[in-house]
This record gives structure tokens, C-alpha cells and sequence, in this order.
């Protein structure tokens, strides 16, 4: 009989032990799925950043290679006039 109060009590503590294990996962988990939910909202937020800073940077690089080609024409056509004034002088 003692044996069995024992195994009684034994058994009882034993599922006291599940649930309050049980209980320490869930919570676990639910602390887990908050950070998991944090994280994925920054790295949408960084991605969004990234993403307009690399079309940012093309808009720029567009940008200064369109000024370096006026640039050119403007160095070109003042090459041309500085030749045509320096022929002027020649004569």
C-alpha cells in the first residue's frame, strides 16, 4: 500500500511537472512569435530603405551621367570656337 501511495503521489507530481512545463513552453513560444513578428517588421522596414536607397543612387548615377554628356557637347563646341577664333587672329 505504501508503494502504491508512492506511485500515487509520484504520478501526480509528474503531471503538476508536464503542465507547468507545458505552460513554460507556451509561453516561450509566444515570447518567441513576438520577436519573430518584430524582426520580420524591421526587415521589411530596412528592406523598403535599401530598396529606395540602391533606386536613389541609379536616379543619381543617371542623372550625373546625362550632366557629364552636356558637359561634353559644351567642351566640344568650345573647342571648335576656340580653333575658329585662333584661325581668325592667324590671318
Amino acid at each position: 500500500m505504501f508503494n502504491a501511495m508512492n506511485r500515487e503521489r509520484c504520478l501526480i507530481a509528474c503531471v503538476f511537472g508536464f503542465r507547468e512545463a507545458t505552460l513554460a513552453y507556451r509561453e516561450e513560444a509566444e515570447s518567441l512569435q513576438r520577436q519573430l513578428r518584430h524582426l520580420e517588421s524591421q526587415f521589411d522596414m530596412l528592406s523598403g530603405q535599401g530598396s529606395s536607397l540602391t533606386q536613389g543612387r541609379r536616379a543619381r548615377l543617371a542623372a550625373t551621367s546625362i550632366v557629364k554628356g552636356h558637359l561634353a557637347n559644351i567642351d566640344d563646341s568650345l573647342s571648335v570656337r576656340n580653333l575658329q577664333a585662333s584661325q581668325c587672329f592667324h590671318m
